[in-house]
C-alpha cells in the first residue's frame, strides 16, 4: 500500500518474506529452479498485484545464496 503523495514522511508498507531451505536436499534442482524463477521471472507478476520489486542488492545476494543448495 503506497501512502497518499501529500504525507511527505511516509513510505510503503513492505516485508521480506523468505524461503528457508536446507543446503543439502535430494530436491535441490527443482527447488533452486523455481527459487531461481521467483526471484527473476516470477516478479513480473508484482506490479499488478501492487508489489514493489525486489531491491538489486537482494536480489544479488538471494541468487548468490541460492546457489549454495545442492544435492
Amino acid at each position: 500500500m503506497n501512502p497518499a503523495k501529500t504525507q511527505k514522511l511516509a513510505y510503503p508498507i513492505c516485508t521480506f518474506t523468505y524461503v528457508i531451505i536446507p543446503k543439502q536436499t535430494a530436491k535441490a534442482a527443482e527447488l533452486k529452479k523455481f527459487v531461481k524463477w521467483a526471484l527473476t521471472k516470477g516478479q513480473a507478476s508484482g506490479p499488478k498485484l501492487l508489489f514493489q520489486p525486489i531491491p538489486k542488492v537482494v536480489l544479488r545476494a538471494s541468487l548468490k545464496t541460492t546457489a549454495l543448495i545442492h544435492s
